[in-house]
């Protein structure tokens, strides 16, 4: 309104249609003038702020490898709730070119979110069980457990949706210094409007991330979103009514908003590096293969998440070019590590010896397992006794009919065990 208000001014007072008529403008025609440029510019922002944003993510280079992070850095990891890779790469950011998560595949073991949160704390799988089985050893040699008391990390977890569920309160609390989950934030939330009924609205998380000091000690902080779990959560009640792909793709732009926000915050308020992970603890289905929501499927869109590291000071991108969730704790410590002390190690997905086997299940379910080995996916339909090879794309599918190479590919998958 402020563009075009001289404007106005100028005809109401000044009206030129007096040089070549007898009658002043109508009012109201200036203002519906008026609005109708008001709503032109509005659209014209909408179509070219978006292309400024793609233009700038296209010139982002995108490392394959990194050598070392400092121990002096801030560790920040967000994991997104029941994305895929591929709902992330058409979704775009002020900082981050998802698109180039193109050509690349990180695996997580069982599409659940509890038994995922804990294999990317643990890197155990623990595939053969329903529910998360923790002792006293699994929680000392925790990635949280093991960043305080190796590098004095200060632990945090944020997570909207709530930890009693499946034993993660018996869990999580044991080796995080603080956990903040449902149960706490709401209270912090004035309205119900913002809950629903696995999380709540995850903006809250950037009220939390306000209260951190940024400038001492090393700081890891694990952020557990829900939006896009089913129901599939957005601020416009209006959304209810859209089909669930839509819904839950506008939920997950709001996260990115979100974590624009978060990044805006750090760069302004933190002086140190703070070394940023992006990714998911399952993806989720939309009808692809007749499969719905997540655990009952070992396809790619379930279990083929994002994963990216971003310094958020410096700029820069990293994206392994193949990895999996259960290497996570072991690859981030092998970064910490001076390199003159590390030793070589096949389980750092940012290596160029890195190599994966992986053994793959259906949560709470026989209905499917699977093996990601040498550049191959097999999955095994349990009802069907039939057992797929295929690319990493899920592409080139074939069912292998040879009898001796079913069994020693079967047997991997049901007596292989993981660390």
């Amino acid at each position: 309104m402020v563009h075009y208000f001289p404007f106005l001014i100028l005809v109401l007072f000044y009206d030129p249609f007096l040089v070549f008529t007898r009658y002043r403008v109508n009012p109201t025609f200036l203002l519906l003038i008026v609005y109708l440029l008001l709503l032109f510019q509005s659209k014209l922002n909408d179509q070219t702020l978006p292309s400024i944003h793609q233009k700038q993510n296209r010139n982002q280079n995108v490392n394959r490898f990194i050598n070392h992070i400092s121990n002096e850095s801030h560790i920040v990891m967000i994991v997104l709730e029941g994305v895929s890779r591929k709902h992330l790469i058409g979704v775009s950011s002020k900082y981050i070119n998802f698109s180039s998560l193109e050509n690349s595949h990180f695996y997580i073991p069982m599409p659940h979110t509890s038994k995922s949160l804990f294999t990317w704390m643990t890197g155990e799988s623990q595939i053969n069980s329903s529910r998360i089985q923790s002792t006293k050893q699994i929680e000392g040699e925790s990635l949280p457990f093991l960043l305080k008391q190796k590098y004095f990390y200060e632990t945090k977890m944020i997570y909207t949706q709530s930890i009693y569920f499946e034993g993660m309160n018996l869990f999580f609390p044991n080796v995080f210094q603080e956990v903040q989950d449902k149960t706490v934030l709401e209270k912090k939330i004035d309205t119900q409007k913002n809950y629903f009924s696995w999380g709540m609205d995850d903006r809250v998380v950037l009220s939390e991330f306000k209260h951190l000091d940024f400038d001492s000690q090393p700081l890891l902080i694990v952020v557990g979103l829900s939006q896009t779990h089913s129901p599939y959560f957005t601020h416009s009640h209006q959304d209810v009514a859209l089909p669930k792909v839509l819904r839950h793709t506008k939920a997950l732009e709001e996260n990115i908003e979100l974590i624009d926000e978060l990044i805006s915050y750090i760069k302004t308020n933190s002086k140190k590096e703070t070394f940023l992970f992006i990714t998911a603890d399952h993806g989720e289905s939309f009808g692809e293969g007749g499969a719905h929501a997540h655990n009952y499927s070992l396809y790619n869109q379930e279990i083929d998440v994002p994963f990216l590291m971003y310094k958020i000071q410096s700029n820069e991108l990293f994206i392994p070019k193949l990895g999996s969730s259960i290497h996570f704790k072991q690859t981030l410590l092998d970064l910490l590590q001076k390199e003159s002390h590390r030793k070589e190690n096949s389980q750092n997905f940012f290596s160029s010896n890195y190599q994966l086997e992986l053994v793959l299940k259906t949560w709470n379910s026989e209905i499917q397992r699977g093996l990601v080995l040498d550049q191959k996916k097999y999955i095994f339909h349990t009802d069907r006794d039939t057992l797929y090879e295929m690319d990493l794309e899920d592409k080139n599918r074939k069912i292998i009919l040879d009898a001796k190479l079913k069994e020693q590919l079967l047997k991997k998958m049901y007596e292989h065990m993981q660390n």
